[in-house]
C-alpha cells in the first residue's frame, strides 16, 4: 500500500526555509514519527521516502524535514545554495527541529496532523542527523506540551569533535574546510562558524550526557563495516556513558546500509533495519 504524501514548507525564526514532507497513515490518534537526515543529506535522499512510507503503513505519521541551511532548496539533486550550506551549524538544525515542532503545535498548514495526533513524538536519526536526535531528544524531555516517546539513530556519529588539533588549526586559520560531495562531485566549504558552535555549546551538546539521559528510550543500529562512522565510536559512546540501551549491529553493510541515491533496489539489510527501528518505536 502506498500512502499519499504532502509538501509543506515553513519558515524557521531567521527566515530560513524548511522544507517539510509529511506521510500520513489511515489510523487516527497516534504518535509522529520526525526523520532527521545527516551531513549532505536531504529528506528525499535514497532510504527516507521508503522509511516513512513503511513507518506510515505501520501507523505512524512521518515528518521528514530537510534541515533550513543544507543548501538543497527543496531540491533532490545538488546543493544550490553553497553559501548557505557552508553557514550551517548544529544549533541552526535544532533551531529546525524545535521549529518544525512549532509548526506541528501551532501552524495552520499542519492542523490535519494534530486532529490524528497523540501528542506522542519519536525522532528517527541517520548519520550527524543522529546527533540532533539525541540533542533534540534530550531537551525534549522536560517539556509538557509535547511527549518524547523513542528515538532510533542509525549509523549515527558518537562524537561531535572528530579532528586533529592541526585540522582545527588549519580550519580556523583559513576560515573554512572543503569537503566534497561524492554523489555529485561538488566541492564544498564548511565555514569555521561550525565548529565554534560546537566548541561554544560542548554541554548542551554533550553526546555522553544525552545517551545517559535517553538509555530508556534508545535504539543504536550500525553497520558493522561502516567506513564512514566506525561501530567503536557508538560503542565507546555507550561504554563511556554507561548506556545500556538496545545497539543492533548489522553485518557486512555500509553507513547507508548498502542503499544508494537514487534507489536501484531496498537492501535485506534495510528491510532489517526498518523491521528493527518499527518494534522499536511500537514498544
Amino acid at each position: 500500500m502506498i500512502l499519499p504524501e504532502e509538501n509543506i514548507v515553513i519558515l524557521n525564526r531567521y527566515g530560513h526555509e524548511i522544507y517539510t514532507t509529511v506521510t500520513m497513515p489511515s489510523d487516527s490518534e497516534t504518535a509522529i514519527v520526525v526523520f532527521l537526515h545527516g551531513f549532505k543529506g536531504f529528506r528525499n535522499w535514497g532510504f527516507f521516502p521508503f522509511a516513512a512510507q513503511h513507518l506510515a503503513s505501520a501507523g505512524f505519521i512521518c515528518i521528514r524535514i530537510d534541515m533550513s541551511l543544507n543548501g538543497m532548496k527543496g531540491s533532490n539533486s545538488v546543493v544550490v545554495s553553497p553559501d548557505e550550506f557552508a553557514s550551517n551549524t548544529i544549533s541552526m538544525e535544532l533551531v529546525d527541529v524545535e521549529e518544525t515542532i512549532a509548526a506541528i503545535l501551532n501552524h495552520h498548514a499542519f492542523a490535519h496532523v494534530r486532529e490524528h495526533w497523540n501528542n506522542s513524538l519519536h525522532f528517527v536519526g541517520h548519520s550527524r542527523g543522529g546527533v540532533v536526535a539525541h540533542v533534540a531528544a534530550r531537551e525534549m524531555l522536560n517539556r509538557t506540551d509535547v511527549r518524547l516517546s523513542r528515538c532510533a539513530v542509525w549509523n549515527s556519529v558518537g562524537k561531535l569533535m572528530r579532528w586533529s588539533d592541526r585540522q582545527i588549526k588549519v580550519w580556523r586559520d583559513t576560515g573554512f574546510m572543503m569537503v566534497e560531495n561524492t554523489r555529485t562531485q561538488q566541492q564544498l566549504k564548511v565555514n569555521a562558524s561550525f565548529l565554534e558552535d560546537i566548541m561554544g555549546n560542548l554541554d548542551r551538546f554533550s553526546m555522553l550526557q544525552a545517551a545517559r539521559d535517553l538509555e530508556n528510550v534508545m535504539l543504536y543500529v550500525h553497520s558493522e563495516t561502516d567506513l564512514t562512522v566506525p561501530l567503536s565510536e557508538i560503542q565507546e559512546l555507550l561504554r563511556l556513558s554507561g548506556s545500556k540501551a538496545k545497539l543492533e549491529v548489522m553485518e557486512g553493510s555500509t553507513h547507508t546500509f548498502g542503499m544508494m541515491h537514487p534507489v536501484d533496489y531496498i537492501t535485506p539489510t534495510f528491510v532489517r533495519v526498518m523491521n528493527l527501528t518499527t518494534n522499536h518505536l511500537k514498544q
